[in-house]
């Protein structure tokens, strides 16, 4: 009997890893399939843009005969439905008549395959009302059209929670009072011999993105900002110049924190709610910094909830700590699918050159 419960034992936990192993495996071909199919998608978009850069008709053609290959892919990015959008209502009209047959035929093509085959997300909603944004603030009698009739993006409907601010302030103080004793123990006989941030220690720092930037944000630390940048240099082993650069527009951590040293942690010593911290800190920056150069309305792409998000944000950058990862993420997905939406670039240059002529 002992040695049949043991076989039977045996028999189930051989099934239950063989079953796991499966599943990290399909998993493993998902992701992988995901970013070949996106690198598909850089290159195929890139030969319009090519098209629109040097007028080289090779180009474009080559992007149509590609379109049916890449409609087949499982994947379809937000970044593609929007970028199809966008040419459609402005691009078209600077080629000339045989590009335009060519072009619409691709765009209404696969505007058609996207309403029979797929739903479009919160996200997609995002980038394409910044697309209309983009457009009238570009062009006043600019008309926002869709390829195709009765088709319409749904926004799913998110509960987002806002933290008040006695939350926010508790919080903080919660955050201060670390950084204080932290303080203290840097300041004690036993540092002042040996003045090194022990491992454990530098790896909490970083690993609690909220005491970090108390850390950075005050001049009252600047001792552990010695201690911090010091144990850069020496777990690393590179003369990394930790610049702090807090008083720089928009920046939450100093500039390269994220890239050049936590980016490079192994995954033992790396807390996953920091690493999205950061990646969210950062795509903040960069979907400000570009909303600043580029003028489009961000009332006009996020909700009202999320808008009293970024704007408590910008008056308190603590407050980004304090929200919830749901509320995070949804925020994230969005600043990313409009960062990636860079094809336009040279039409903005040309309006700032439109512009700079008019103001002389």
């Amino acid at each position: 009997m002992k040695k049949l419960f043991l076989l039977s034992v045996f028999i189930f936990s051989f099934c239950c890893l063989n079953s796991f192993c499966q599943e990290l495996i399909v998993y493993d071909n998902l992701e992988t399939l995901y970013y070949e199919e996106l690198e598909f998608y850089n290159d195929y978009s890139s030969l319009l843009k090519s098209y629109i850069l040097t007028n080289d008709e090779d180009s474009l053609k080559k992007y149509v005969e590609l379109s049916e290959e890449f409609y087949s892919l499982e994947c379809i990015f937000s970044e593609m439905v929007v970028e199809s959008l966008f040419y459609w209502n402005y691009f078209r009209n600077y080629f000339d008549e045989e590009s335009q047959v060519l072009l619409n035929k691709e765009i209404i093509y696969f505007w058609d395959y996207i309403k029979e085959y797929l739903l479009l997300d919160n996200v997609t909603f995002a980038a394409v009302n910044y697309l209309k944004s983009f457009s009238s603030f570009k062009n006043n009698d600019f008309e926002f059209k869709f390829p195709i009739q009765d088709f319409e993006i749904e926004k799913n409907i998110i509960e987002i929670k806002i933290p008040s601010e006695v939350f926010v302030r508790n919080d903080f103080y919660q955050t201060l009072a670390k950084a204080e004793f932290l303080l203290h123990q840097l300041n004690s006989e036993e540092f002042k011999l040996n003045p090194l941030l022990p491992e454990n220690i530098f790896f909490e720092i970083c690993n609690n993105p909220k005491l970090l930037y108390v850390i950075f944000n005050n001049e009252k630390y600047f001792l552990i900002q010695e201690f911090f940048i010091k144990a850069v240099k020496e777990l690393f082993d590179y003369d990394y110049v930790f610049e702090n650069n807090f008083e720089s527009f928009y920046t939450i951590f100093p500039e390269g924190f994220f890239e050049n040293v936590f980016s490079v942690f192994p995954d033992y010593q790396k807390n996953l709610d920091a690493n999205f911290q950061y990646e969210f800190c950062n795509a903040f920056t960069k979907f400000i910094l570009k909303q600043n150069k580029e003028g489009f309305d961000i009332t006009k792409i996020f909700s009202d909830s999320e808008m009293q998000i970024i704007n408590s944000i910008l008056e308190n950058y603590y407050f980004a700590f304090c929200l919830e990862s749901e509320t995070l993420i949804e925020l994230f997905e969005k600043f990313n699918v409009i960062l990636n939406l860079d094809y336009f670039i040279p039409f903005v240059i040309s309006n700032l050159k439109d512009e700079s002529v008019v103001n002389e």
